[in-house]
């Protein structure tokens, strides 16, 4: 997937059903009692995305369930599957980027083990005002890019320090879509942010099989590089939700 640029795709785009702020309830989500909004439900209506804002607003806490069992939150391995093997989840994600408040953001999600893929699996975007306005750069991934094969879509390599997997979009016009995730997700084509999800889930599979027990972090940042990567690392070094640094 990483090297895919002939994916069969169908690039339907079809539109999601946006809820908003409209329907806030209070209720249990695997024994979470919180209050969450039902945000955004995928376009075949399968699944359901539920949020809550954080942070005096400034934080956007997502939760994943089927549209059959929306009391229960799909998983770290039910979400590393569907990104690779439904269309309808992976257009559900993209959506909800699309969709957020915020015209940048950080993603951070909780780190993952091969001990905790069973549990349930969210995710926060954090409002990034310094990511706003950044102008695409990707000359500090040129050598990498350079690396690959016609027609690789997305290129995965280590960063400089070794200790982290950087998973980036080649180059492609417009250039200008690709500084960070919140402008890619709601610019680039369909079958650019298709292959994105895709090629995640095979990293992420790859890391659970080959390197036992060892967390990883998987997140966005965006400020030193104004290219849209995503880090997929051995700590937490650049998150910024703090629930999220340590291994539960």
């Amino acid at each position: 997937m990483l090297r895919r640029g002939s994916l069969e795709v169908h690039a339907r785009r079809r539109k999601a059903d946006s809820f908003g702020t409209s329907r806030s309830f209070f209720g249990t989500i695997n024994g979470m009692s919180l209050q969450h909004e039902l945000f955004l439900q995928s376009p075949e209506g399968r699944f359901v995305a539920y949020s809550q804002r954080l942070d005096r607003g400034q934080t956007l806490r997502l939760q994943f369930a089927a549209h059959s069992k929306p009391n229960l939150r799909l998983t770290w391995q039910q979400v590393i599957d569907f990104w690779q093997n439904d269309s309808d989840f992976r257009d559900l994600t993209t959506n909800v980027f699309v969709q957020s408040p915020y015209a940048a953001f950080f993603w951070e999600t909780p780190p993952i083990t091969k001990s905790t893929r069973l549990k349930a699996w969210e995710c926060v975007i954090v409002n990034a005002p310094a990511l706003t306005g950044m102008v695409a750069n990707p000359r500090p991934f040129s050598q990498q890019f350079e690396r690959q094969e016609a027609g690789t879509e997305i290129c995965l390599f280590s960063n400089l320090g070794g200790d982290a997997l950087l998973m980036a979009p080649c180059p492609a016009e417009p250039l200008s879509t690709h500084a960070h995730l919140a402008i890619f997700v709601r610019n680039a084509p369909h079958l650019r942010t298709d292959i994105l999800w895709q090629s995640l889930s095979e990293a992420i599979s790859y890391h659970l099989e080959t390197i036992d027990g060892e967390p990883l972090w998987i997140s966005t940042s965006g400020l030193g590089v104004s290219w849209l990567h995503i880090r997929l690392d051995s700590c937490p070094k650049y998150y910024t939700h703090r629930p999220y640094r340590h291994v539960s």
